[in-house]
């Protein structure tokens, strides 16, 4: 197997799995991996997955990583609180949303985690075009309520001042009709005693 064919032909996918390669090689030798990653030609990034080595780590790049891993999933929690500018920073791990078990991945690329989410309440996510990528991310509204749902510290107003949610952003771009009817279907008394607060935290009704 010639790897510059190898890597022409994959090119493309800049992410690819077995299956990919299958497709274009199906009585492909899967050693042929093994010595592409022992030469650094090639990384594994979980089971079956590879990139080539000198991939171009950003935002958009593990976005497509985090969701092509472990499927079904899509981004969400700090990180798209992030990538919406609720919260000031990046974060060091892509966080994601999983019908899957809570998992954790992590390879030369980056570190990826993902929670485990009911199959009746995977929803509320969107296809977000990032240049080559089509990335599956949770919407404004429901990257909130997933928040809400998996951290157990937003339960005073102190909270978010403490982890700087941006109030002018949520104040501008929050769709409390749709915030809300997230929350009824997630029926939980404490996703709403929750959301109240941080409505309490955004419109300084105390």
């Amino acid at each position: 197997m010639n790897y510059l064919d190898f890597k022409n032909r994959l090119s493309p996918h800049i992410i690819f799995s077995t299956n990919d390669i299958e497709f274009y090689y199906p009585k492909f030798n899967r050693m042929n991996l093994v010595r592409w990653q022992q030469s650094n030609l090639i990384i594994k990034l979980r089971n079956e997955w590879y990139c080539f080595q000198e991939s171009i780590v950003e935002e958009k790049f593990l976005f497509s990583i985090s969701n092509k891993i472990y499927q079904p999933s899509y981004v969400s929690l700090e990180s798209a609180l992030s990538y919406y500018g609720i919260i000031p920073e990046g974060v060091f791990m892509i966080q994601g949303i999983s019908t899957l078990k809570t998992n954790q991945f992590s390879n030369s690329k980056g570190n990826f985690q993902y929670k485990h989410i009911k199959t009746d309440l995977f929803f509320g996510y969107q296809l977000i075009k990032m240049g080559h990528f089509t990335i599956k991310m949770a919407d404004f509204e429901k990257a909130i309520v997933d928040s809400l749902y998996y951290n157990p510290k937003l339960e005073k107003v102190q909270d978010y001042y403490d982890l700087r949610w941006n109030k002018n952003i949520l104040k501008n771009q929050l769709n409390k009709t749709k915030l809300n009817d997230y929350a009824t279907l997630i029926n939980s008394k404490i996703i709403n005693r929750k959301l109240k607060i941080l409505l309490n935290y955004v419109y300084d009704s105390y």
